[in-house]
Parts: structure tokens; C-alpha cells; sequence
């Protein structure tokens, strides 16, 4: 039992601040709210023009509700122990994964939002057009 301990304490970080805690406390409050309410966007949005941009930025928020659950995980063990490595390299996987897919998802409503002005716009009349309609 004394050994299993050891090799614990081994891996933990020393006793943090309570500042740091209620820090690390409340992102992971805040991280999960984040994903639920994203989760929710993302089965709600159905159909329409603006569907895949919302699909892909409320995917890449889950994303970065994931990177964010991780990196604060990270801080309960030590920095020069092998766990702290994988879950930041996880962690911030999931978050360039995830500003990606934001990303993607503004480029799409932009196209959107651009395309719908574009057809509003009063197009010109070329002289050209004018004759070949006349005849």
C-alpha cells in the first residue's frame, strides 16, 4: 500500500493554491455548460442555408469543450511526469481540431451571407443584352 502511494505522489503535483483550484473548478463548470448548450445547437440546427456552418461551428466548440476538459486535467499531475505530456498534446489536438472546424463553419456562413447580398444586388444591364432581347 505505502509503495502504491509513493508511486502516486509521484505523479501529483504538490497541494496548489485554492485560487488555482477554484480556477480550474470553474472552467470545467464552465467547459461542460459550453458543450451541453454546443450539443444542443448542433442537434437543433436542421435544414436551411446557414445548417452546415452551424453544424461545424458548434462541433468545433465540442472540440474546444474537450481541449479545454483536458489541459485542466493536466494540472492535477505533475509537469515532469509522462500523463501532463499526453494530455496537453491531446489537448490542444482537440483545440487547433477545433478552431479549425470554427473556422470552416464562419467561411461557410460567410458564403452564405455573401451570396445573399450578391442576389440582391441590382446586376447591370449590358448593352449587348439589351439588343440580343429586342430581336
Amino acid at each position: 500500500m505505502n509503495s502504491f502511494a509513493l508511486h502516486l505522489f509521484r505523479f501529483l503535483t504538490p497541494s496548489e493554491s485554492a485560487l488555482l483550484i477554484a480556477l480550474n473548478l470553474t472552467t470545467v463548470v464552465a467547459t461542460i455548460c459550453l458543450g451541453y448548450f454546443a450539443a444542443k445547437i448542433f442537434f437543433y440546427m436542421r435544414l436551411g442555408r446557414l445548417e452546415r456552418g452551424w453544424k461545424l461551428i458548434t462541433g468545433g466548440a465540442v472540440c474546444l469543450c474537450i481541449a479545454f476538459l483536458f489541459l485542466a486535467f493536466q494540472h492535477l499531475f505533475s509537469v515532469h511526469s509522462n500523463l501532463y505530456f499526453y494530455l496537453d498534446a491531446v489537448g490542444m489536438t482537440f483545440s487547433i481540431g477545433g478552431i479549425f472546424l470554427m473556422v470552416l463553419g464562419l467561411r461557410s456562413h460567410y458564403y452564405v451571407w455573401t451570396r445573399k447580398i450578391n442576389d440582391r444586388a441590382p446586376r447591370p444591364i449590358l448593352v449587348n443584352e439589351r439588343s440580343d432581347k429586342e430581336e
